[in-house]
């Protein structure tokens, strides 16, 4: 996984690729209706988003007609649709679809390590204490 804003040329630049034996997969985030799909036996091929072929799970939150940029917004409407769930509910549910204060915890904690191994020049643990 790649995400940068600051690389000379890229305005969003989060890319996922999963790497297999005979074919692997690229999603980039300033292309968002494309997947490329690589292959080692023959061409290399792109899938274009398109709703007809979306799982029931995935076009409940697929809100844009084919050719409309999606899925920036979507990460919100998720979350708030979750958020206000709950709150309806009376409190969190066992497995949150959001992001909480322990998550965000965990991740200030990942990002201090990062930055020692970056001052110290060595691998350094995360320090749960």
């Amino acid at each position: 996984m790649t995400a940068s804003q600051v690389s000379a040329g890229h305005k969003n630049g989060i890319t996922l690729e999963i790497n297999g034996a005979k074919s692997s997969v690229a999603w980039r985030g300033e292309r968002p209706d494309e997947l490329w799909i690589g292959h080692r036996s023959r061409p290399n091929e792109i899938l274009m988003r398109d709703p007809s072929l979306l799982s029931p799970e995935a076009a409940a939150i697929a809100t844009l007609p084919g050719g409309h940029g999606e899925g920036f917004e979507n990460g919100f409407k998720a979350m708030y649709r979750a958020v206000y769930a709950d709150i309806a509910a009376g409190g969190p549910s066992n497995i949150p679809a959001y992001a909480t204060f322990e998550d965000g915890h965990e991740e200030a904690l990942i990002v201090e390590a990062v930055a020692e191994s970056a001052r110290t020049g060595r691998w350094c643990a995360v320090k749960r204490d």
